[in-house]
């Protein structure tokens, strides 16, 4: 069920864009849908609409380098998944959809996703077309759902979350490493330039 949303993308500062552009559309898709309709006329065109706007927030994201360049640099999320991955699965139900969606992240982290069983390359830190799994090894992740915190150049900044279980606590250990990831990669830019 993972295989076309684990290429989710979005950083997270685009969430709040996407989530406008969901409702506009979703309104003007309104008019589309006439209450007078039903069966499955109607039937059809809610999924039609269901499968645009759930595409909005599934966009490709195969690519480590940072293109946005923001005001002050943010930790990279890279959240290792597999499309077999029921534990990925549900972390992105109810972890990383919710996260994206609030847009209450969007200008502290940047979300990557490596698919560990695609065969699809993906840039490296360099800027270098890779197999995921030539950076899966390089990072040493063998778990899936395995979340790391890095800065611009790929570096960890906290130790990572390996795994994944339904819990609030999980929830409070992933909200503070991405604020202990944040201070971190703050302090770093600091004393760069004393």
């Amino acid at each position: 069920p993972t295989a076309n949303y684990s290429l989710m993308a979005c950083s997270v500062s685009c969430a709040a864009k996407m989530k406008f552009i969901q409702q506009f559309l979703f309104l003007k898709f309104r008019a589309w849908l006439l209450p007078s309709q039903s069966g499955p006329a109607m039937i059809v065109k809610m999924l039609f609409l269901n499968a645009f706007l759930f595409s909005l927030m599934a966009l490709p994201l195969n690519s480590l380098a940072v293109d946005e360049k923001p005001s002050a640099p943010v930790p990279i999320l890279l959240y290792a998944s597999r499309t077999d991955c029921h534990f990925c699965y549900s972390f992105e139900e109810e972890i990383l959809k919710p996260l994206i969606r609030s847009g209450e992240y969007a200008d502290s982290i940047v979300i990557r996703n490596l698919v560990l069983d695609s065969t699809d390359p993906v840039k490296n830190f360099e800027g270098e077309l890779v197999p995921p799994s030539e950076l899966a090894q390089a990072y040493d992740i063998k778990v899936s759902p395995t979340l790391l915190f890095l800065d611009q150049k790929g570096r960890e900044l906290v130790p990572r979350i390996v795994g994944y279980q339904r819990s609030e606590l999980y929830f409070y250990y992933f909200e503070e490493a991405i604020l202990k990831a944040t201070t971190a990669l703050r302090e770093a830019s600091l004393s760069t330039e004393d």
